[in-house]
């Protein structure tokens, strides 16, 4: 953290999510919550208030070129020119070619728009190789989210990194998204309708029913930005 703490200009902006590094100076100008919403967290780490208005795939979908590394022991991970240190796709890497490596010698999943290369870890997952591998080759941000912290990846595998999901495949829906019919075995749509005031506002962000009520006056996009969205789902715009 001791190098994103550097980098907290409009001309040079770093910031901190879910343990990826991402440089967002180009990106500033393009954020609809508008600059200052990026800038109010340059050289921090802004997880916890990523994650209560965006999707988890948002960053691969508009900022695939932003990911400069991960959070590490010994900082950031990235080689001389930028890229991260297991050789990421400018642009992002396909569907299409995570999809070719399913195996215990060759295992690529998709976590929160990031291509992971977790051969090496399988053995050295808790959980057991299984709950990896039945996940090889495709996005297991829904399931992941369910059962880990945000930073888990950057703590203990912050070399697993390669890219960032982008270019001819674009990112996949992770599945969780309530789009129009609720969460399953959860609230539905028509409930979470009912909350759409400043004193009372529900949003549905990748299946998630958020009470944000509360954040609405800390938000650094303004409250406008989230009550937009007030009872419905925020990632698919339904």
């Amino acid at each position: 953290m001791e190098e994103v703490a550097k980098h907290t200009s409009k001309s040079d902006c770093w910031v901190v999510v879910a343990g990826q590094v991402l440089d967002v100076t180009k990106f500033l100008g393009e954020h609809p919550g508008g600059e200052l919403a990026i800038l109010t967290f340059a050289g921090k780490d802004a997880t916890e208030e990523f994650n209560m208005i965006h999707p988890p795939d948002v960053i691969g979908k508009y900022a695939p070129d932003a990911c400069i590394g991960l959070i590490g022991g010994g900082g950031v991970v990235a080689d001389a020119s930028g890229a991260p240190s297991g050789g990421g796709v400018a642009g992002g890497i396909p569907m299409e070619e995570v999809a070719k490596h399913t195996s215990k010698s060759d295992c690529w999943v998709v976590v929160a728009g990031q291509v992971l290369d977790v051969t090496k870890f399988l053995g050295e997952h808790p959980g057991g190789e299984l709950a990896i591998l039945t996940f090889a080759g495709k996005d297991a941000t829904e399931e992941f989210n369910m059962i880990h912290p945000p930073d888990v990846i950057g703590k203990y595998a912050p070399d697993s990194c390669i890219g960032m999901i982008g270019g001819g495949g674009g990112a996949v829906d992770a599945g969780g998204a309530a789009s129009g019919g609720g969460v399953p075995g959860g609230i539905p749509m028509e409930e979470v309708a009912k909350h759409t005031s400043k004193t009372d506002c529900w949003v549905v962000v990748s299946g998630q029913v958020l009470d944000v009520t509360k954040f609405l006056g800390e938000h650094p996009g303004g409250e406008l930005a989230i009550l937009t969205f007030a009872g419905r789902d925020a990632w698919s715009g339904a």
